[in-house]
């Protein structure tokens, strides 16, 4: 990503995050992490740099959002060492 990038999704009424996806194909998962241009309307693109959000579409309740913030690299860390655990046991 370049800072022209950032700028061309602005004018086009986006912002571009760092977007993980998990969609269902058939039985399984497909997992992505990409930078993703997504409208200033959407959920994640109105999140601040301290948040991090999930965002599920249900087929009964439609669009579901959760978000938290983390201010400091402690929550992220911890992630990160637990999935190193749960890969090693």
């Amino acid at each position: 990503m370049t800072a022209a990038d950032l700028t061309a999704a602005q004018a086009r009424g986006e912002r571009i995050v760092l977007r993980c996806l998990a969609e269902r194909a058939g039985e399984d998962f497909v997992f992505s992490v990409k930078p993703t241009a997504l409208p200033q309307s959407h959920p994640l693109a109105r999140m601040g740099g301290d948040e991090m959000g999930v965002v599920y579409e249900t087929d009964i309740t439609g669009r579901q959002t959760l978000a938290t913030m983390e201010r400091d690299p402690i929550p992220t860390a911890s992630a990160m060492l637990r999935d190193a655990v749960d890969i090693l046991m």
